[in-house]
């Protein structure tokens, strides 16, 4: 106790395990061990870092990587070496004890690991959340820029290699980093996000400029790459073999003595006469440009002249008009080559311009000549690709001509290396939001509420007893996988996609994980939030759950969770009654278990915080939310998601059609688990019927509905103009239809709803057409009814001018009919109404592929992967939920196929173990990828970045890297 106290550490601040293993150590690695720590607490304090979020474990992981010369006062015994020196924090040092305890694997475990367990949740939480902060709290900055720079470096903060990894194979052979070496490297980074103004010729005007093709830094233009190249490598020696229109380099006899206005004959090597002529308008400016380029030209004829420019064949002769170049034949060099042509500004010349690219690409070539490559150099080989430093240099000015520039070997070397920097952050980012940013989860687990399977779970047997049908197959196999990843195997953080077709039974599936979550007790507290995107979901939510709780209470089961309650909050709520809602949350008793189904009020940010910091279940436990369900997470934004998932302890996103950049992030090149759930089929019929047809489509429409059949006809605006105004002249808006409708079938048959209604009046028109006993057999609707409407006794649904609508919002309306509890001697038809398809062209239309891709298929899954290769992916690591964002380097239409090998490269760092199979490599049709998954599953390509220690090179260096690209 008074060792710990004289480095002002409590004791109550550290686990039994901890304490053991500092008393089982001798007293001066004790000593060490807590004055790093001591020393990280003060560093931090002093930065406004976050606290270490678990010392004991921050102890443990120092006592294992000790040095064994330490003296009685636990400082370390090495007066040639000062502290700091190699560029490592003093217990990163590669000493014999810190060789000894790494190689713990395979040697015997000492005690203090013993204590420590190797359980994959205690594991992850011995990591430090930002790797080699003790190293980069030595980084001095020079100056204020180069202090950003490091703080950047430093925010891309790493995990451990994780205990499967090879301690041994890795740390023998990496290299330390000196302190010398990071500063150079942060230099370099600092030079590169120099403001261009800064540059030499550039001024306030020019500066401007550049901002318009969005330069602003030297960083900025390494990726202003060349639009493309003009190949003026070779001389020509006849200009009649030049193509019309095409760049041609001669070499030239200037025959000044008959040059006639702004033009002046010359002949070619082979003794072809042609004109050179000068015309910039006629302007006195340009006459005057005009002629001094002339006069340029004749003085010159003394001697063989270098002309090259576009060549024009015409009648009237061959010529040059306008010629790009016109310099001595000892000014060659200046001219033969590859030439870049880069896109410019008003006010911007190409010599400014490429003079300040240049200047970056010195910078640039520094940096990367002094980084690790990322790639062994017998990869580089077979590939053809430079080494990175030679491949920035290269793709703006290449030795070579190449017509297609994106798919040259130095593009390519870029993109890849972007492409894996890419899925470094994203792993790093799924590292981050499972194990390190996760307030809400328990610190240790309780074996006695640890239940391994849902069936072993009093509550949640119980639960599924009472449901009113039974479980299907499938439904309890994702179960199963839900269970395992948020409470059987105690694996940190879930954060899972349930991707299932509509009305296969999520709801159910988010019910039954939420009791569990709150049972087990492994973090949060006893309330499990449910975000919809609409009220009308959220109300038929709160429905359904309610009446599977009512059934479970009155089941009584033998749980320490006798009362399951549901409360609403939308934003028909008055502040007063949110107030209390709210205020019972935070006082919920220990036996009760509440479910919180909501609107985008649960995203306010007064209810976020309240939510963030409901009590948890013990003071032991992590405060929050024990489970935030995202129901048709497609129709909320990315930031709106997150808000709540990170109010709570596990993560649930449910979908039927995910929208694209979800399916970019499931996986195992994203940052979700995912589950898939089966549908239980649909014997929907789907048909595509031109908008010329409506007359014949109305007619059908009677005949259905005189024979019992009731129908959705949906439609994309309320009105003409999209306003609420009645509309006879116009008819494909829901006004405009409701009233032709209604005088085809009368009054009483044909009703409407909108998003533009009172909330009471809709509710009541919705009544009205699912009641059995009404007359109404025709609801004419905007996409209101896309989710939260169940009438199981509609049919038939007609979409007008379907190809407004999106891949997602049709199969969502699909699913409104044909439900469980339909009448099954009706059968269910879907009318895609198109106006493109009138064309009787289908070939090549995105809006009608899109229908077709519902005609064929009624798998959600299915449909939103097609969604996905029609929309693009949109961007991983901001918030475009759809289209195509290319990188720094990246190009969508040329690169995409490099990502398959750069998931497995980028994230090796993370999961040393990634293995493929023969299949996996010889899927693709890149040769690149073929050749780059060959060499990884050879364990070729050790050379790559999967080193995450701050102290060695290989981990510095992808620090450097995700900055120059980030």
């Amino acid at each position: 106790e008074s060792i710990i106290s004289s480095f002002d550490i409590q004791q109550s601040d550290l686990n039994e395990k901890c304490l053991i293993a500092l008393s089982r150590s001798p007293i001066q690695t004790a000593k060490y061990a807590l004055d790093v720590f001591a020393k990280q607490t003060r560093r931090r304090e002093m930065k406004g870092i976050k606290k270490i979020l678990d010392p004991s474990s921050y102890i443990l992981a120092v006592l294992r990587n000790a040095p064994e010369s330490l003296n009685e006062h636990g400082i370390e015994e090495s007066p040639n070496i000062p502290p700091g020196a190699d560029g490592t924090a003093q217990h990163e040092r590669d000493e014999p004890g810190l060789k000894r305890e790494i190689s713990y694997r395979t040697s015997s475990v000492s005690d203090a690991e013993q204590m420590n367990g190797d359980s994959t949740n205690t594991k992850f939480k011995q990591l430090q959340p930002t790797l080699s902060e003790d190293y980069a709290g030595m980084l001095q900055a020079q100056n204020t820029q180069e202090g950003i720079i490091e703080e950047q470096i430093t925010t891309h903060g790493f995990p451990e290699p994780s205990e499967e990894t090879s301690y041994n194979s890795i740390s023998s052979q990496s290299e330390r980093v000196s302190i010398e070496y990071a500063n150079r490297c942060i230099s370099y980074l600092a030079n590169l996000e120099t403001p261009i103004i800064k540059l030499s010729g550039v001024g306030p005007k020019s500066e401007k400029s550049f901002h318009k093709l969005g330069l602003y830094t030297l960083r900025d233009l390494l990726w202003h790459f060349p639009r493309h190249f003009v190949d003026r490598s070779k001389l020509c020696h006849n200009i009649r073999e030049v193509p019309d229109g095409d760049i041609g380099t001669f070499l030239v006899k200037v025959n000044a003595n008959r040059a006639r206005h702004n033009t002046v004959p010359c002949t070619d090597e082979a003794g072809n006469d042609f004109a050179v002529t000068f015309f910039y308008g006629q302007s006195r400016q340009g006459r005057m440009a005009a002629s001094a380029s002339l006069e340029k030209l004749c003085k010159m004829s003394e001697a063989p002249v270098i002309v090259s420019g576009k060549v024009k064949h015409s009648e009237k002769g061959t010529g040059i008009f306008n010629p790009d170049h016109v310099v001595s034949r000892d000014e060659a060099s200046n001219v033969l080559g590859v030439e870049p042509v880069y896109g410019l500004a008003a006010g911007l010349t190409k010599k400014k311009l490429v003079s300040a690219i240049e200047e970056a690409l010195k910078v640039a070539h520094d940096l990367l000549s002094v980084l690790p490559e990322s790639l062994p150099d017998s990869v580089l080989e077979e590939l053809s690709w430079p080494k990175l430093a030679d491949a920035l240099v290269l793709s703006h000015k290449p030795k070579e001509f190449t017509e297609f520039p994106m798919n040259s070997p130095a593009r390519q070397r870029l993109a890849f290396e972007e492409l894996c920097m890419q899925q470094a952050q994203l792993a790093l980012t799924r590292w981050r939001l499972k194990y390190l940013l996760n307030d809400h989860s328990s610190q240790l687990s309780e074996p006695d509420l640890m239940y391994r399977t849902w069936q072993s779970s009093p509550l949640v047997s119980a639960a599924v007893s009472a449901l009113p049908f039974e479980l299907r197959p499938s439904q309890q196999e994702c179960l199963e996988e839900l269970w395992a990843d948020a409470i059987g195997r105690n694996n940190g953080r879930m954060l899972r996609l349930l991707q299932g077709d509509v009305g296969s039974g999520k709801t159910c599936l988010g019910y039954l994980l939420g009791l569990g979550c709150i049972e087990s007790r492994q973090g949060g507290g006893r309330v499990v939030a449910i975000l919809a995107p609409t009220q009308l979901l959220a109300s038929q939510h709160a429905q359904t759950i309610g009446r599977f709780a009512d059934a479970l209470n009155n089941a009584e089961p033998s749980s320490t969770i006798k009362n399951v309650r549901i409360e609403l909050l939308t934003g028909g709520v008055t502040a007063s009654k949110r107030e209390d809602l709210l205020s019972k949350l935070e006082e919920i008793s220990t036996d009760e278990a509440v479910f919180l189904v909501g609107t985008h009020a649960l995203l306010t940010p007064d209810v976020v915080n309240r939510l963030k910091n409901l009590p948890g279940v013990s003071t032991s436990k992590g405060k929050g939310l024990a489970l935030a369900v995202i129901d048709e997470e497609q129709r909320l934004g990315v930031k709106q998601r997150e808000k709540l998932a990170m109010c709570a302890a596990h993560s649930l996103y449910m979908s039927a059609t995910p929208i694209p950049r979800t399916i970019a992030l499931k996986g195992s090149s994203g940052l979700m688990d995912f589950t898939i759930l089966d549908g239980i089929g649909s014997d929907v019929e789907t048909v595509i019927v031109p908008s010329k047809a409506l007359d014949k489509v109305v007619l059908a429409l009677k005949s259905k509905i005189d024979k019992g059949s009731k129908a959705f006809w949906v439609l994309p605006k309320i009105g003409q103009n999209d306003t609420v105004e009645e509309d006879s002249i116009q008819q494909n808006n829901v006004l405009g239809r409701h009233r032709a409708l209604a005088e085809a079938f009368g009054q009483e048959r044909v009703s409407f709803v909108h998003g533009r209604m009172k909330g009471k009046d809709r509710e009541e028109q919705l009544a009205r057409f699912a009641d059995p006993l009404s007359r109404v057999d025709v609801l004419v609707s905007t996409t209101v009814i896309e989710v939260g409407i169940d009438v199981p006794d509609v049919n038939v649904m007609i979409v007008e001018d379907a190809d407004r609508f999106g891949l997602s919002q049709l199969h969502q309306l699909r699913g409104r009919i044909g439900r469980a509890g339909s009448r099954e001697i009706l059968k269910c038809h879907y009318i895609l109404l198109s106006s493109v398809a009138n064309n009787g062209q289908t070939d090549g239309v995105d809006s009608l592929s899109k229908l077709e891709v519902l005609r064929e298929s009624t798998c959600g899954s299915v449909i939103a992967d097609a969604d996905y290769m029609l929309r693009g992916p949109g961007d991983t690591l901001g918030f475009l939920q759809s289209g195509i964002k290319n990188g720094r380097t990246l190009s969508s239409d040329h690169h995409w196929e490099l990502t398959d090998a750069a998931a497995l490269y980028g994230r090796r760092f993370m999961q040393p173990l990634l293995s493929i199979t023969t299949s996996d490599r010889t899927d693709s049709t890149s040769t690149a990828t073929n050749i780059l998954m060959r060499h990884f599953a050879e364990e070729k390509a050790q050379e790559h970045f999967c080193e995450s220690y701050a102290s060695c090179k290989q981990g510095f260096a992808m620090r450097v890297m995700m900055t120059l690209f980030f």
